[in-house]
C-alpha cells in the first residue's frame, strides 16, 4: 500500500497521519477509498464520501444507515455553480483591470 503523510486538524491540534488506500466493504457494497491511519485515534471512522458513494446516509432519528439513491446530479450542479462563479469573478477582475488602465491613461494625458 502506497502511503504518504497528511496534516489533519483534531481537537488536540494539527497532527500528521499516514494516508493510504483501502478496499472497503459495507453492507454488500465495496470499493477503494483513501484512508488515514493514526497512532492516537483508535476508532474506525467512515465519512460521508464513502457512505454516499455506496448509496447510504445516516438516519438522524435512529443513527442507523439508510439506503439512498445516488445523487450524481449534485456534482454536475456543483460544477456548474463553480463555473458560473469563476466566470463572474473573471469578469469582475477584467472590469477592474480595464478601469485601472483607463485611470492610468487619463493620468498620463
Amino acid at each position: 500500500m502506497k502511503q504518504r503523510e497528511d496534516e489533519v486538524a483534531t481537537g488536540a491540534g494539527i497532527i500528521k497521519v499516514k494516508r493510504g488506500t483501502a478496499w472497503i466493504k459495507l453492507k454488500g457494497k465495496e470499493g477503494p477509498f483513501n484512508v488515514w491511519i493514526s497512532d492516537i485515534i483508535d476508532k474506525v471512522l467512515i465519512g460521508v464520501v464513502v457512505l454516499a458513494s455506496f448509496g447510504f446516509g445516516v438516519d438522524p432519528a435512529t443513527g442507523k444507515l439508510k439506503e439512498r439513491p445516488l445523487l450524481l446530479y449534485q456534482a454536475k450542479s456543483s460544477m456548474a455553480l463553480i463555473g458560473r462563479k469563476l466566470k463572474r469573478i473573471s469578469r469582475e477582475k477584467l472590469e477592474r483591470a480595464s478601469k485601472c488602465a483607463a485611470e492610468e491613461s487619463e493620468g498620463d494625458a
